[in-house]
């Protein structure tokens, strides 16, 4: 028996579980043969092909076919970076994950309940089938995989609703559903399954549970096929934050994540668990309420308006469901006026800027590239991102008469649009207020303004490379490697006011 680590990690790392075989392979590693075995191949054929060294504005490389027996990778970067590949037609055949090979074999290992077909419930998202938790009754059991917290958040939101608990929750890893997060789930009637901890791998080629994991198993049938005994929680007293004389709730930060919320405003900050910040469940204690999963929604939104109930029912539910949060927010943070803004009928979006641990976003335009990015570390402690936009505006035409109606036409120009925000906010200050080590790289490679000397395989480069896509939605690397010199250079301009004094 042995463990899948690169069977599972690597199924989280391929975009829409589905690549040429060369791309499979890079991932899943010494454990390639194990996976193929869960492919099928799909009648599409990639434009694109993986680079040996990726990281430039031409990544990865395209895939030109002159004929069926003339195929090129050719280098998109200006430089080229790669030499041109030759390519078989085979070699660019789209292969898919087979869902049902995978599925089945999970469910044969855990001895669920398997139905004729897995029943896809959400993007990437499967019924694999039932497990019993006693007579006459059983809990659904589903595996997602997805390749960030935001998309498996989704999920969870989507089966703690319909069908709700309980229910076994697998995913490929716990990569996105930490202990914690994970200990919240078991507490409402969901188990949370990480495969590479609960299966192992034995020839000549099934999965096997783990000891652990059917004891695991044993415990939550018996558990979820229970009487239920409500128990009132004792009350947590609330004490409302101090907050500056005369705060406004558009100067209020929030960074909320599944247990707790942490705040900014002014000179003021700091941290309040979901109990603490009068948002626990008084009927089953120790669970959030429903007004937190609604601040969560909104954190997830950002500053954005998103829509509540689709028909006149909903809407006025959803009415009632703000309101409460309304009254709570208004409790802890004490600032007057109103914190959710009714855009319309239905619609809805915070007055004060929110987030999720991880799901920051700059909201840049599609399209964006790091070449029209700027990063600037400003006096006040802060990072100002600055991106060029396309404005279109109307000027006379040339040759016009310059008496009478002239005629006008359209035209564009370059606009920079700039947004500042609080380095505690964006995730790279520690609960002390100190640069964590990727916010210090951050700063180191502003204060340069040069490239920095760093391995290519440095882990709080590639950190940073991660955060700084995730917070633009840019998909290319914001860093080159420099092979001759060892250095990494920006690609977007990077800056610093503070190194400038």
């Amino acid at each position: 028996m042995k463990t899948l680590r690169h069977f599972w990690s690597g199924l989280e790392a391929i975009s829409g579980l589905s690549a040429v075989a060369v791309e499979w392979q890079e991932v899943w590693g010494p454990e390639w043969e194990v996976g193929q075995a869960f492919l099928r191949p799909s009648d599409r054929l990639a434009t694109s092909y993986p680079c040996p060294h990726p990281g430039g504005d031409g990544c990865p490389r395209g895939v030109v076919r002159h004929s069926e027996q003339d195929i090129v990778a050719v280098c998109r970067t200006v430089p080229k970076r790669c030499d041109d590949l030759t390519l078989a037609k085979a070699d660019i055949v789209v292969y898919e994950l087979d869902w049902w090979k995978l599925t089945a074999a999970v469910g044969r290992a855990f001895g669920f309940t398997m139905p004729r077909r897995p029943v896809v419930v959400s993007p990437q998202t499967i019924r694999v089938g039932w497990r019993g938790i006693s007579a006459g009754k059983r809990a659904a059991v589903y595996l997602t995989i997805q390749r960030e917290s935001q998309g498996l958040e989704s999920v969870l939101s989507h089966l703690l609703s319909d069908p709700g608990p309980p229910f076994v929750f697998a995913a490929p890893t716990r990569e996105f559903c930490e202990r914690d997060r994970a200990e919240l789930l078991r507490n409402t009637g969901v188990l949370f399954l990480p495969l590479d901890e609960c299966l192992t791998w034995e020839e000549p080629g099934e999965f096997v549970a783990t000891e652990e994991v059917r004891s695991l198993l044993s415990e939550f049938a018996a558990a979820s096929g229970a009487p239920v005994t409500r128990r009132r929680a004792k009350r947590t007293q609330l004490k409302p934050i101090a907050v500056p004389p005369n705060s406004r709730w558009d100067e209020l930060h929030l960074v909320v994540d599944d247990l707790e919320l942490r705040y900014v405003i002014g000179v003021t900050r700091g941290r309040r668990g979901f109990a603490e910040a009068g948002f626990e469940d008084q009927r089953r204690g120790k669970l959030p309420n429903d007004s937190w999963q609604l601040l969560r929604k909104f954190a997830r939104h950002g500053s954005r308006p998103f829509e509540m109930g689709a028909d006149e029912g909903g809407r006025q539910a959803a009415k009632q469901k703000v309101s409460k949060l309304r009254e709570r927010l208004k409790r802890l943070f004490g600032i007057a006026g109103d914190p959710i803004e009714n855009v319309a009928a239905g619609t809805y979006a915070a007055v004060f800027r929110v987030r999720t641990q991880d799901g920051f976003a700059l909201e840049f335009p599609a399209n964006t590239s790091w070449s029209a990015v700027s990063i600037t570390e400003t006096r006040t402690g802060r990072i100002r991102f600055t991106v060029d936009t396309k404005e279109r505006y109307l000027v006379y035409s040339d040759g016009q008469a310059t008496e009478g109606p002239r005629e006008r036409e359209g035209a564009e120009r370059s606009v920079p649009v700039s947004q500042e925000h609080d380095l505690w906010l964006l995730g790279f200050l520690d609960e002390d207020g100190q640069p964590t080590r990727v916010g210090h790289l951050l700063l180191e490679v502003l204060r340069a303004g040069e490239p920095i000397r760093r391995e290519p395989d440095d882990s709080d480069m590639l950190k940073l490379c991660g955060v700084l896509c995730h917070m633009t939605g840019i998909e290319a690397p914001p860093f080159r490697f420099e092979r001759s010199r060892e250095t990494w250079s920006a690609e977007f301009e990077a800056s610093s006011e503070h190194a400038a004094r």
